[in-house]
């Protein structure tokens, strides 16, 4: 995950309307308060014209939705239609996320506990270093894995994912990294033992690197 500079999304809307350009965000990963917003996208200030969920939003259920601006919806009826469009279980559960989402605050709890991730993953890149770069928002956290700080040349995250599986914690890959990206529901407690199996981790291969 790269995360866009204050300014970048502003700048992308205000030329996507100059030409006439919908902006379509992707929350289907982000979305859903993971990022401690709704929409990863109210972290930059800006509207888009439509935005897409899916994932999360059903608990894992099959359900999925495009939402635009209701004038890009102003269509004659029966001018669109999907063959399971409307799952009722599916709609029901994401009704059931809705309610939990607020009522449980999981959106403040991501930003919180994604704060308190961040800010130990940082500490550790202080100490290792393989850790190239540290990165996200909320829950949702990149961890840059790197030979040399300098040339950004990256090392396998397979062989660290595969450390991280016999130890008993399963991650997966983010491009040249590793992601951080636990339920909103996550205790603390396990986050925490999640944080030190990892540590364990890149402290093994840390030391391998150095050996070379």
């Amino acid at each position: 995950y790269i995360i866009p500079p204050p300014e970048f999304f502003p700048k992308l809307k205000k030329l996507a309307d100059k030409y006439g350009i919908l902006m379509i965000d992707d929350e289907v990963q982000v979305g859903c308060g993971r990022t401690g917003r709704f929409l990863a996208i109210e972290h930059w200030n800006v509207v888009p014209d439509m935005v897409t969920l899916g994932k999360a939003i059903a608990g894992g259920l099959p359900l999925s939705i495009a939402a635009p601006r209701t004038d890009l919806m102003d269509l004659p009826p029966g001018s669109h239609c999907v063959t399971t469009g409307g799952n009722p279980v599916s709609c029901a559960t994401a009704i059931a996320f809705l309610d939990i989402l607020s009522k449980e605050n999981l959106m403040e709890r991501a930003a919180q506990l994604g704060d308190y991730t961040i800010k130990r993953l940082k500490e550790m890149q202080e100490r290792y270093e393989i850790i190239g770069d540290v990165r996200g928002k909320g829950l949702a956290i990149c961890i840059e894995l790197v030979k040399n700080r300098k040339t950004k040349e990256p090392i396998d995250s397979k062989e660290f994912i595969g450390r991280m599986f016999r130890k008993g914690v399963l991650m997966v890959s983010g491009g040249v990294g590793v992601r951080i990206f636990p339920p909103l529901t996550i205790p603390k407690e396990m986050m925490d033992s999640g944080l030190e199996i990892l540590e364990s981790t890149i402290k093994e291969i840390n030391e391998e690197y150095c050996k070379l």
